[in-house]
């Protein structure tokens, strides 16, 4: 009677394993053909053979596995390496200069390094832009977007478990994705683009953003269509990273390393810091109760650190406090610029001797042409759209 009971137990348990089983097959195999579930790297892959494409891999920690491949492929004269704050830096800006734009990966000095060490590794660039702020100089943000923001450069299976339970919830929670992007591409349809642009992963599909072919990013469109109620909020620079009395020696440091593992592959490293909002910047020189802690900022901004940078051989641009800074129009938030923006902070450095020499090709008349254009048809955020 026991085996029997085993048997049967036995029985409805791969019954169960097989249904639970197939149903989980059945899913993914319904992710991946409708373009919901991409691995980073694939997608990639994916995104060279079909510019045309708007890629989103669900987790940002998983956003430099997506680019890297990219990197590889395209092996660009420029790369730019960045926390979120180059991400509207276009390739379309730098021509005929071949630029792909890795920002999104590299929040503090240690990460910087790491996606330096990993792109001269699979690709030989002329020049690397790293993107960096006074705030990285403080061990206490290193810390925080250490521990949150860290990027998994291989983690295969941890991708494939996280990206199908995303794809779940999203269906259960938005239907209208199922509705709009996932049967139609299962039926062969051609659902509605983005800008022109196919979109890969449900993240994308959902929020409307994601990567272009040349790394920059589309915002998504809900933000874009509040940009206005962002700038408003002055302090969105001081909430979002925590201040210090002086820059800490380790990151420092850090920055050493940086230098020196540019030299030792042959790269031309280039820094600078993109703008903030006016009202930003006034608090930081002037707040009274704000002044203990903005003794790092102070450091940051000082004659003694420009020397550092000469020091270590990196032409460093401060472009924190250009004259466009007061136009909230061309931010998304009080530390992010638009892709007009963008287009202003390359005719700021172009007006620098240092900038040119390094890019005596840049096409600075076309740049102006398409600033104007921008100007005139009040196009903030998709100045370049599809085109790279």
């Amino acid at each position: 009677m026991r085996i029997g009971i085993a048997r049967y137990l036995t029985i409805i348990a791969v019954l169960v394993a097989a249904l639970v089983g197939g149903s989980i097959g059945a899913l993914e195999y319904i992710g991946i053909a409708s373009g919901s579930i991409r691995l980073p790297a694939v997608a990639g892959k994916e995104q060279i053979r079909q510019p045309d494409t708007i890629v989103l891999p669900g987790d940002l920690r998983y956003w430099a596995a997506y680019k890297l491949p990219i990197i590889a492929a395209q092996n660009p004269e420029i790369v730019v390496v960045s926390s979120s704050r180059a991400g509207q830096m276009r390739s379309a800006m730098f021509k005929p200069y071949r630029l792909y734009n890795a920002s999104f990966t590299s929040w503090n000095l240690e990460q910087m390094f790491q996606m330096v060490d990993r792109i001269t590794r699979v690709s030989k660039p002329r020049t690397i832009i790293v993107e960096i702020d006074y705030f990285m100089f403080s061990d206490a943000y290193e810390k925080s977007v250490g521990e949150q923001r860290a990027m998994y450069f291989d983690n295969e299976w941890r991708f494939r478990y996280d990206s199908f339970f995303n794809f779940i919830r999203l269906m259960t929670s938005r239907p209208a994705l199922l509705k709009n992007y996932v049967l139609p591409r299962l039926s062969g349809e051609e659902p509605a683009k983005l800008d022109g642009m196919r979109l890969i992963g449900i993240d994308a599909m959902a929020t409307q953003a994601g990567f272009r072919v040349d790394g920059s990013y589309r915002y998504p469109t809900g933000l874009i269509a509040s940009a206005t109620d962002q700038t408003k909020n002055n302090r969105g620079l001081i909430e979002s990273v925590p201040g210090a009395p002086h820059i800490d020696a380790r990151q420092m440091a850090a920055l050493e390393r940086l230098a020196a593992l540019a030299r030792d592959r042959g790269v031309k490293l280039v820094a600078m810091q993109l703008p903030y909002l006016k009202a930003s910047v006034e608090f930081l020189n002037n707040d009274p109760g704000y002044r203990p802690y903005a003794g790092l900022w102070r450091e940051f901004e000082s004659e003694a650190m420009s020397r550092k940078f000469e020091q270590l051989g990196i032409p460093f641009f401060d472009l924190c406090c250009v004259s466009f800074n007061d136009e909230a129009s061309e931010f998304v938030d009080a530390i992010h610029v638009g892709e007009r923006g963008m287009i202003q902070v390359l005719l700021t450095l172009a007006e620098d001797q240092r900038f040119r020499a390094l890019f005596p090709d840049l096409e600075v008349e076309r740049l102006k042409s398409d600033l104007d254009a921008a100007r005139k048809s009040n196009n903030i955020f998709h100045v370049y759209g599809n085109r790279f």
